[in-house]
């Protein structure tokens, strides 16, 4: 049979699939035993150890499991961060998911300084001017915006807005969930005839979103979205499907989850 290196790529792959399917228990099962593997056969520094300890943390992270996300994603910074060519650019990704992670503690110190880590590793590996980019520009928007570095945040959330329109199309509907984040950072500085013409701008399009209720971070990014939209005028509708399970959120977020839920069915 094929060695126990490649039977656990090829079961991480597995693991990633299952995931992006939201089929969080099997893959779990999956990468845990892929991981048991590669720790067993594989030097502690091997960049496949470092991508599969990623996709676990990003897989826990997902699921609310932020503390052992959190484990997973400084384990595999340190091997990935130490790695040669693309697997050293790889870290981009476990530096915004860390990024990620401290920004839903409402931790914006510590999240800004591995986001703007993460930012030049993205860029190398997938272009400035990517989609994918476009993610930590947005998360480092809200950071600068906590901050009230309005400056900052202005420069970030408009860099996301090029890319996503460049990428998605100008009637996307994530162009409008990042002209609202615009115009609320020239709202904050009382520039408010510059934050309605961005508002306008928004208000001739639909947000939309589809998402699986068991996607613990989705879910409470559209309830977010769905309360500004409605704050400024701005039409949508979402599309929810799964089972929703208090116990994968902590107090606090079940504590927003009903703050949000009146407000957007006021």
């Amino acid at each position: 049979g094929p060695s126990p290196p490649l039977t656990a790529i090829a079961l991480c792959q597995l693991g990633v699939v299952l995931t992006i399917s939201c089929d969080y228990v099997r893959a779990a099962a999956v990468l845990q035993r892929a991981l048991a593997i590669q720790e067993k056969a594989l030097a502690p520094d091997d960049p496949d150890l470092g991508r599969t300890l990623r996709d676990l943390g990003s897989l826990l992270e997902r699921r609310g499991d932020l503390t052992r996300a959190e484990e997973m994603d400084l384990r595999a910074l340190a091997i990935l961060e130490k790695a040669e060519g693309r697997a050293r650019l790889q870290a981009g990704t476990v530096l915004n998911n860390l990024g990620v992670i401290y920004l839903g503690r409402r931790d914006y110190t510590r999240a800004g300084e591995y986001l703007e880590r993460a930012l030049p590793l993205m860029e190398a590996t997938y272009g400035s001017d990517s989609i994918y980019v476009a993610i930590p520009l947005q998360n480092l928007g809200i950071v600068a915006r906590e901050a009230k570095d309005y400056a900052k945040a202005e420069a970030y959330y408009l860099r996301a807005l090029k890319s996503r329109e460049k990428n998605l199309g100008p009637e996307h509907p994530d162009i409008a969930a990042t002209l609202i984040n615009i115009a609320n950072v020239y709202r904050s500085q009382g520039a408010y005839p510059l934050a309605l013409e961005i508002q306008r701008k928004a208000a001739g399009r639909v947000i939309v979103g589809m998402i699986g209720l068991e996607r613990r971070k989705g879910f409470l990014t559209i309830l977010r979205t769905a309360k500004l939209a409605r704050e400024t005028g701005i039409p949508y509708y979402f599309v929810c499907a799964g089972t929703f399970y208090p116990q994968e959120f902590t107090e606090e977020e079940q504590a927003e989850i009903l703050e949000l839920s009146r407000a957007i069915t006021a």
